[in-house]
């Protein structure tokens, strides 16, 4: 007898488990299932998100008789809850929220609906959906008509059209009639399309042109050897050395390029960004330092002397906009600028070189631009000497010499793109 009875509760606890478990899937597969309402009693709504947040949601008997057209997706709990109100609103309802008890009553004012609405969730996967709010609210704006008829009775409230967010599943409630429901679909699947991206592979290098020739020839030499194939014109312009404006290439290693290139003579490579910006979207990255420069110099009454300083970005910064054609080509809003601190001892404060390039290209995918061109040229001054008697006054420039150097420094900037 003692073992039918230990049978028995193992046989219950097994039952109960088993229910247990496949109540708890039930609840996953309906917090996860959508649900379309098409003149529907209220009940079955409320029914069914009592079950997906838990919450107690009571109509009354003046409400129970309302009927409702919604498509729901599924979205957060959080948003059903937004989404109820909306809905209420929309049918003359009150939703009155009391925590873990819900309540839907009649609304006692009055209230008229303008047309035929239809409350539908538009779910957006692609794209974010405050980016598409503005175009849903002008595309079920009240026309014109409707506001001054509206505008005749101060003492009714009615029911208009109207667009609003949830925030937590990135959709959008809109309530409307079914003819710019249809509209609103259509705008919601040219919108939410896959957003195609760029990669861009960019070196930024710095040349010192006291022997143009050569680093022509040098880097020619470089991209013939990484892969990269220009035509014999725009090769020709770039082994001539300086003053190169842009060229294209098709194919190339620019890992390998990177490589080769820092072994070019008297060629500083500055920076080597990869980018992987979405389409019509700022992709930027900057490289440097923070340094002060002197502002102002002040003395006070008391004799006491102040200082003021302002500090600013000394680097290379890189900055591209691209916007990608149906064909594949993109076309690359490039914004390019590299400054550095001088030697120069002429100026009491700091001296910077700033050079930058601003311009808007058509580059295919796979192919590899080159912007250069921009030379700067840098006078340094230096004094050299015997110590004390340099500063000798009438005789210490028998004991100094000074000199005047020209540096000439060209950058160039390489851009690979890939979209996809």
């Amino acid at each position: 007898m003692k073992r039918f009875f230990v049978s028995l509760f193992v046989c219950l606890f097994v039952c109960l488990f088993v229910c247990l478990f496949f109540s708890f899937s039930l609840f996953a597969n309906e917090q996860n299932k959508p649900i379309q309402l098409r003149n529907a009693p209220i009940t079955e709504l409320t029914q069914w998100l009592s079950l997906v947040t838990g919450k107690s949601i009571v109509v009354s008997s003046s409400a129970s008789g309302t009927l409702l057209t919604a498509d729901i997706p599924s979205v957060s709990t959080v948003d059903l809850m937004v989404l109820l109100d909306h809905i209420a609103k929309s049918n003359n309802l009150v939703m009155l929220d009391y925590g873990e008890v819900v309540r839907i009553e009649n609304n006692t004012n009055q209230l008229i609906t303008v047309g035929a609405l239809e409350s539908v969730v538009y779910k957006f996967s692609n794209i974010q959906a405050t980016k598409v709010l503005p175009l849903f609210q002008q595309a079920i704006k009240t026309p014109d008509t409707d506001k001054k008829f509206m505008e005749k009775f101060d003492d009714i409230k009615f029911q208009t059209p109207s667009a609003s967010m949830l925030p937590n599943s990135n959709s959008i409630l809109a309530i409307t009639s079914p003819e710019v429901h249809e509209q609103l679909s259509g705008l919601r699947g040219a919108l939410d399309s896959p957003i195609r991206q760029v990669l861009i592979e960019a070196i930024i290098m710095e040349t010192d042109a006291g022997d143009g020739s050569s680093f022509g020839v040098d880097l020619s030499t470089a991209l013939k050897q990484t892969g990269f194939t220009f035509t014999s014109n725009t090769l020709g312009s770039l082994s001539s050395g300086l003053g190169a404006n842009f060229m294209y290439s098709s194919g190339g290693d620019i890992r390998a390029l990177i490589s080769a290139t820092a072994k070019v003579k008297n060629t500083k490579i500055l920076s080597t960004p990869t980018l992987l910006v979405m389409d019509r979207e700022q992709g930027a990255i900057s490289v440097g330092q923070n340094v002060p420069f002197l502002i102002a110099k002040e003395v006070t009454d008391a004799g006491k002397s102040i200082t003021r300083i302002e500090r600013k970005n000394v680097g290379v910064s890189l900055s591209v906009i691209p916007h990608i054609l149906e064909d594949g080509t993109a076309i690359l809003k490039i914004n390019q600028e590299s400054s550095s601190v001088t030697d120069s001892t002429i100026a009491s404060d700091i001296v910077t070189n700033q050079r930058s390039i601003q311009t808007t290209v058509s580059v295919k995918s796979g192919q590899t631009i080159v912007l250069g061109g921009l030379v700067s040229e840098e006078n340094r001054k230096s004094e050299d000497g015997v110590p004390v008697l340099k500063d000798v006054p009438l005789l210490g420039y028998l004991f100094k010499t000074e000199s005047n150097n020209v540096v000439q420094r060209e950058l160039t900037v390489m851009l690979k793109v890939q979209v996809f």
